[in-house]
């Protein structure tokens, strides 16, 4: 009998020894996942977030735009205008409410941009930019500068300070904001002390504008010219890496930058590989395809398994 109940009083002690044990290291690991997040560390299960940038009507055509981004940054693009996104390329009918349901519809994107600018493109006013929200209920999240036709401006963040103040008190919210810039253009000096500038008007302001990111255009036409394609997967020479280290060690917080790719003519496999393992190692916030319809072929060839582009009919209320 006495056997017996020593035995017992074993097996207990190994089973409360068990529990303590599990309890301990599950407290273990529950303050290691929260360390890990809240300092931005990353690794490569963490999900990336993608973004497209797409000209007028194609973000409304669900076979140019994927699904499953993050973001959607609708621009008119246009030499002649106003700026703002239209119905129609060319044409006088800006989006309202019902376009920008069924971007969202189309590409499961809770986050919509405005780009203001563009290569050669006239640029959206805050006047304008008030109207298409107030007016025309086309309710974006905020405002992206795209900084190649942005830079006739004698004093870029004035411009951008004043455009976004203006539009953030005029329809009463403050706006998440982006600069997107060629990355690799000899006026690396020339962006960052833009985007510091203008950054700093806001610090103390988060009635304005609720975050500041940086998208890195890393581009010729396609992104294997000329010296901007990766001599191998791995290559840290060429100018795509090497512009792409400049930036992360600018001060801007990694989680602040965005790095924008654009289809290769071969092997988009290799590229989208390569970006998708700074962004997790680096923890930035993402990738963005230029641009609608071209980005499919990226897709396609990197067998990117959250995104997909399809010519099937999507249910979307006209």
């Amino acid at each position: 009998m006495g056997k017996q109940v020593n035995k017992n009083k074993i097996l207990r002690g190994i089973l409360i020894f068990l529990i303590i044990t599990g309890v301990i290291l599950g407290c273990v690991a529950f303050i290691l996942h929260f360390v890990n997040k809240k300092e931005g560390f990353s690794n490569s299960s963490n999900k990336i977030n993608y973004g497209i940038w797409c000209m007028n009507q194609n973000c409304l055509d669900q076979a140019m735009i994927p699904r499953g981004v993050k973001r959607v940054y609708v621009g008119a693009f246009e030499g002649d205008g106003d700026g703002i996104p239209k119905k129609v390329g060319g044409g006088s009918d800006h989006m309202t409410d019902v376009e920008l349901e069924k971007i969202k519809k189309l590409s499961g994107a809770d986050e919509i941009f405005v780009t203001v600018g563009g290569n050669d493109a006239v640029e959206a006013n805050a006047e304008n930019l008030i109207k298409l929200y107030n007016e025309e209920k086309f309710h974006f999240t905020g405002l992206d500068f795209d900084n190649e036709g942005l830079l006739k401006h004698n004093s870029f963040e004035t411009f951008v300070a004043d455009t976004v103040t203006k539009v953030s008190k005029g329809i009463g919210k403050p706006l998440d904001v982006q600069f997107t810039i060629l990355a690799g253009d000899k006026t690396y000096d020339t962006y960052l002390d833009d985007y510091n500038k203008t950054k700093k008007k806001f610090l103390t302001q988060p009635t304005i504008v609720n975050s500041f990111k940086i998208a890195l255009m890393l581009y010729g036409t396609k992104m294997d010219d000329s010296n901007w394609g990766l001599s191998s997967c791995g290559a840290t020479t060429n100018q795509t890496a090497t512009s792409i280290a400049k930036w992360i060690n600018s001060g801007i917080k990694p989680s602040d930058i965005i790095l924008g790719m654009t289809p290769a003519l071969q092997n988009n496999k290799c590229y989208f590989d390569y970006f998708s393992n700074i962004v997790t190692k680096k923890g930035l916030a993402g990738i963005n395809f230029w641009q609608a319809g071209t980005v499919c072929s990226v897709i396609g060839d990197a067998k990117i398994s959250s995104l997909k582009c399809s010519s099937s009919p999507i249910p979307v209320s006209d």
